[in-house]
C-alpha cells in the first residue's frame, strides 16, 4: 500500500469520525429549575414535511441531525423542523415538565419514548386550544403567547424528546432555534399568580374606563372619551401578553390573538395622541407637536389599513414603531407644556413617567436585570394603572379649573354689571359725556351681537311676530276677521321704465316707497312686502287695530297727496292707483332660512282688484269697506264695476275725510 492510499484512507477514516461526533449529543439535567436549550439541541430539516416518528428516531437517522448552533444567523426556510434533545431525570421520582420552544410556529407536537412507541403533544398558532394537551398563559412574540406541550420525565432517566416544528413564517421568521424547558407544577402556580394578579388590573382598567365614560356623559367632554379609549387599549395590550383574549374570546383561533395585538396597540396610540392634543391644548399651545401627534395618529391608522397588503413582519415593527414614537412625542409634549406653565403638566408627565418605567422594568426583567424583582413582568400593567390613576387626577383639576373659569367669568359678569349700573348712576348724576362713552363702551362688547339679530328681526318682522319667533322657536299663523288691505300700483310702469336708466328707476322706487313707509307707519299700518312697483300694506295685522278701515283710508289719501306734492318738482311723473278692501285674512310667516310676514285670503285679491279698476291720483275702494268709513269719509259711488274673476263690485272713490275740504290733513313734506 502506497502512502497517498494511506493518507486516503485515514482521512476517511477521519472523516467519518467527525459526522459521528458531530450528531453526539450532550444530555440536560434538569432538575426542576428552567433550562434554554439552544446549542445542546440538534436538528433535522424537513422541508417537504415528509418525515415521520418512526423516520427521524431510527438508529440511521441519528448521523442527519446536525447541531443547531450551525442555524445560528441564518434564515430559517419555511416548512418542518425537527428537534432532538435528551433530558436526564435526577430525582427518583417522575417529573411533569412543559417545553416552550421559541418561535410563532404553525403546529408544534412534542413526541417522548413511550414503551416500543412515542407519544405525542400537540401546539401552534393554528392548533385550537380545544385540541391541546396543556394552556400555559406565557410571554409571547409578536403579540402571541407561546405554545407550550407537556410531557413526563420517568424517574432517574435520560429521557430523549422529539420536537417537531412547522411553519409558513407568515407571522415572523427566526434565525436560531431555542427550547426553553420548566417544571409544569411551578408553572401551574405562577399561573394561577398571573391571573389573579392580571384579574385585579383588568378589574380596575374597567372601573376606571367605566368612570371616565360617566364623567364624559356628564361633562360632555371628548377627552374623556379617547382617554377610555387609551386605557382600553393599554388594558388589552397588557392582558394579550398572558393570552387572555385568546382565552376568552376566540380560542378555536389562537393566531387571531397576533392580529388582535396590533389592534389593541392602535387604539392605545390613537387614544393616548388624540387625548394629549385635547388635554395639553396643543393645537394653541405647539402646533409642531400637534402635527406629530396627527402623524403618529394617522400613521398607526394607515398601518392597520395595510395589513391586507404588507408583511406581517412590517406591520408589528412599524407599529412598534408608532407605539415607541407615541410615547416619545407624547412625553416631549409634556415637558414642553411643563415648561410654558401649563399646571395640568405635571400630571401628565407623572402619568407618563410611570408607564414608561413600567416598561422598562418589565424589558429588564425579561433579559434578567431585575431577577430579584418577581413581579417585573407587571410592569407595564402598573406602570399603566399609575398613569390611569394620576391621568385622572390631572382630568379632576382640569375640572376644578374650568369651573373656576366659569365661576370667573360669572363674577367678571356680575362685576361688569356693577359696573354698568354704577357707571349709569354717575352719568344721570353728572351729566358727563365722558363718562357715557365709557358705559357705552363697557356694555358694548356685550350688547353689540343681540341688538343687532334683534334689530335685523324687527326689520323683517312686526314686533309682536318678532317676539314670538325668538320666544317659541315658530309662527302660527293666525286668522284675523277685521283686516284693512292697501295695494298701489303705478300706472303706465313697464313704459316709463323702458326709458329711464336701471340705477334711476332704484332710486325713484326707493325714494317713494320710503316715503310710503313713513306714512304707513304714522296712521298704524303694517307694511307686508313690495312687489315690483306695488306696495302692499295692511291695517289690523298682526295686532287688531280699532277703525283699521279709516286708518288705512287716510294712509292711502295721505299717499296719493304724497305723490301729487312730489310730482310737482320731480322730472318723471308718476301715476299712483290706490285700492282698499276689507275683510277677514289669514297671516304668518312663510321660509325657514328668509322670513316673511305675508297675509293670505280673498280679501287681498279683492283688494288688488280695487287698485286694478282705480283711478290715477283716486283711492278706490269696496262697499263692504265703505260701509266701515262713511261716517268719517266722504265718498263717491262708482257703481258696480267689474272685477276679474270677481264679477261685478260694488266700488267708490274716497273723496276726503268728512268736515275737510282738503282730502286729508298734512304737514308740509317739503
Amino acid at each position: 500500500m502506497t502512502i497517498r492510499s494511506l493518507a486516503v484512507a485515514l482521512l476517511l477514516i477521519c472523516l467519518t469520525f467527525v459526522t459521528s461526533v458531530r450528531a453526539v449529543q450532550e444530555p440536560v439535567r434538569f432538575d426542576g429549575k428552567s433550562v434554554t436549550l439552544h446549542k445542546k439541541l440538534t436538528i433535522l430539516p424537513d422541508t417537504d414535511g415528509y418525515l415521520t416518528i418512526k423516520d427521524v428516531s431510527s438508529p440511521d437517522a441519528a448521523h442527519r441531525f446536525v447541531p443547531g448552533s450551525e442555524f445560528a444567523g441564518k434564515t430559517l426556510h419555511p416548512g418542518a423542523y425537527w428537534l432532538r434533545f435528551e433530558l436526564i431525570n435526577p430525582d427518583r421520582e417522575a417529573r411533569n415538565i412543559v417545553v416552550f420552544p421559541l418561535g410563532p410556529w404553525n403546529e408544534i407536537r412534542l413526541y417522548v419514548a413511550q414503551g416500543s412507541g412515542h407519544s405525542m403533544r400537540r401546539s401552534g398558532l393554528l392548533v385550537p386550544l380545544s385540541e391541546r394537551d396543556l394552556e400555559v398563559n406565557r410571554l409571547v412574540q409578536f403579540g402571541a403567547p407561546y405554545s407550550p406541550v407537556s410531557a413526563t420525565l420517568p424517574g432517574s432517566s435520560n429521557t430523549t424528546l422529539y420536537l417537531r416544528l412547522a411553519s409558513d413564517w407568515r407571522y415572523g421568521s427566526l434565525d436560531y432555534f431555542a427550547v426553553e424547558v420548566d417544571d409544569l407544577a411551578k408553572i401551574i402556580s405562577e399561573e394561577r399568580t398571573i391571573r389573579l394578579v392580571e384579574g385585579v388590573f383588568i378589574g380596575i382598567f374597567i372601573a376606571l374606563g367605566l368612570y371616565h365614560l360617566l364623567l364624559m356623559a356628564a361633562l360632555r367632554d371628548a377627552s374623556y372619551g379617547f382617554y377610555v379609549l387609551h386605557i382600553f387599549g393599554m388594558a388589552l395590550v397588557s392582558t394579550q401578553f398572558y393570552g387572555f383574549p385568546r382565552e376568552y374570546l376566540w380560542p378555536e383561533r389562537p393566531v387571531w390573538n397576533i392580529e388582535a395585538f396590533n389592534l389593541w396597540r392602535m387604539f392605545a396610540i390613537v387614544g393616548l395622541a388624540q387625548f394629549t392634543r385635547i388635554f395639553l391644548n396643543t393645537r394653541k399651545s405647539n402646533a409642531h407637536l400637534n402635527v406629530a401627534l396627527l402623524v403618529v395618529m394617522g400613521g398607526s391608522v394607515l398601518t392597520m389599513a395595510a395589513i391586507p397588503f404588507a408583511s406581517f413582519t412590517f406591520i408589528v415593527e412599524a407599529m412598534g414603531l408608532w407605539f415607541l414614537a407615541m410615547f416619545i412625542v407624547a412625553f416631549w409634549t409634556g415637558v414642553l407644556a411643563q415648561i410654558a406653565g401649563n399646571p395640568l403638566a405635571r400630571y401628565f408627565l407623572a402619568g407618563n413617567v410611570f408607564t414608561l418605567l413600567g416598561i422598562a422594568i418589565a424589558i429588564m426583567g425579561e433579559y434578567g436585570l431585575l431577577e430579584s424583582i418577581a413581579w417585573s413582568n407587571f410592569g407595564p400593567q402598573i406602570g399603566t394603572t399609575l398613569e390611569a390613576l394620576m391621568l385622572s387626577q390631572g382630568l379632576a383639576y382640569r375640572v376644578n379649573l374650568m369651573r373656576a373659569e366659569i365661576l370667573n367669568n360669572r363674577l367678571a359678569e356680575e362685576r361688569v354689571r356693577r359696573e354698568h349700573e354704577e357707571a349709569q348712576r354717575s352719568f344721570l348724576e353728572r351729566q358727563k359725556l365722558e363718562l357715557e362713552q365709557k358705559v357705552v363702551a363697557r356694555t358694548a362688547e356685550l350688547s353689540t351681537e343681540r341688538e343687532r339679530s334683534e334689530s335685523l328681526l324687527r326689520n323683517i318682522l312686526p314686533t309682536t311676530i318678532a317676539e314670538e319667533l325668538k320666544q317659541f322657536g315658530k309662527i302660527s299663523p293666525k286668522r284675523h276677521d277685521e283686516v284693512s288691505i292697501l295695494f298701489t300700483d303705478f300706472a303706465n310702469f313697464t313704459q316709463t321704465v323702458a326709458t329711464i336708466p336701471p340705477q334711476r328707476m332704484v332710486e325713484e322706487l326707493n325714494e317713494i316707497f320710503l316715503g310710503f313707509d313713513e306714512i304707513v307707519e304714522r296712521h298704524g299700518l303694517e307694511k307686508i312686502k313690495t312687489i315690483g312697483d306695488a306696495y302692499l300694506a295692511a291695517a289690523g295685522v298682526p295686532e287688531p287695530l280699532p277703525d283699521a278701515a279709516a286708518h288705512c283710508v287716510r294712509a292711502a289719501l295721505d299717499m296719493q297727496h304724497w305723490i301729487a306734492n312730489r310730482n310737482l318738482s320731480s322730472s318723471i311723473k308718476w301715476g299712483l292707483r290706490i285700492g282698499i278692501h276689507s275683510g277677514p285674512v289669514v297671516a304668518g310667516v312663510v321660509g325657514s332660512k328668509k322670513y316673511a310676514y305675508d297675509i293670505w285670503g280673498d280679501t287681498v285679491n279683492i283688494a288688488s282688484r280695487m287698485e286694478s279698476a282705480g283711478e290715477v291720483g283716486r283711492v278706490n275702494i269696496s262697499a263692504y269697506t265703505h260701509d266701515l268709513i262713511r261716517a268719517h269719509f266722504d265718498c263717491e259711488y262708482r257703481g258696480k264695476i267689474a272685477a276679474k274673476g270677481k264679477g261685478d263690485i260694488d266700488m267708490y272713490f274716497v273723496l276726503c275725510e268728512s268736515g275737510l275740504d282738503d282730502p286729508v290733513q298734512l304737514v308740509d313734506e317739503t
